[in-house]
């Protein structure tokens, strides 16, 4: 999947926090990271991939950062957390599980025209078991076996479940893709 989505976007020459030792990165977070996750960020870095002349896209973080793992990924749990406590007594905003640093838990890696955010459900050991789209016009929206990468190809051509359920709705149908390093 990772080749196809290459010949569609052009990844950057000098990709963002893209090289380093995910081992000590699984253990700081211990948390197992989606091996598609590992392979995208390894080609793109971080950053945004952005559709027609839009500067906000689908922005996925990189725990190869300089900002610590534990800290980047407890972090945004806090920021969420603190988002959701508007959402109050509404079911649909209950998350499916607690929030990291808490396993099982849901951890933070992207978010969407800065607005949505993406999530990994992860078990108390092991890989994460797929996807959650926390949609700030419709709560929680769990995606389970799918990757990072299929997601990103999914939504790229139009077909994901969050266009049928017109979570996303494409302004430009058809618009080119871009990659916006580090964004």
């Amino acid at each position: 999947m990772l080749d196809e989505l290459i010949s569609l976007i052009s990844p950057p020459q000098a990709p963002l926090y893209s090289q380093g030792d995910w081992q000590k990165v699984e253990k700081d977070l211990g948390v197992v990271l989606p091996a598609d996750y590992k392979e995208l960020i390894s080609v793109y870095g971080a950053g945004t991939f952005n559709s027609g002349s839009d500067d906000a896209g689908l922005q996925i973080f990189s725990y190869l950062s300089p900002w610590g793992a534990k800290d980047q990924g407890a972090g945004m749990s806090e920021l969420l957390k603190s988002m959701l406590t508007s959402f109050s007594g509404n079911d649909d905003y209950k998350p499916p599980a607690s929030f990291y640093p808490d396993l099982p838990g849901l951890l933070h890696f992207g978010t969407y025209l800065e607005r949505d955010e993406l999530l990994w459900l992860v078990p108390a050991s092991g890989a994460p078991h797929g996807i959650v789209w926390f949609a700030l016009e419709e709560g929680f929206i769990t995606l389970p076996g799918i990757g990072v990468t299929e997601l990103l190809l999914s939504i790229i051509r139009g077909n994901s479940i969050l266009h049928q359920r017109k979570v996303i709705q494409d302004s430009q149908p058809g618009a080119p893709y871009w990659f916006n390093p580090g964004s």
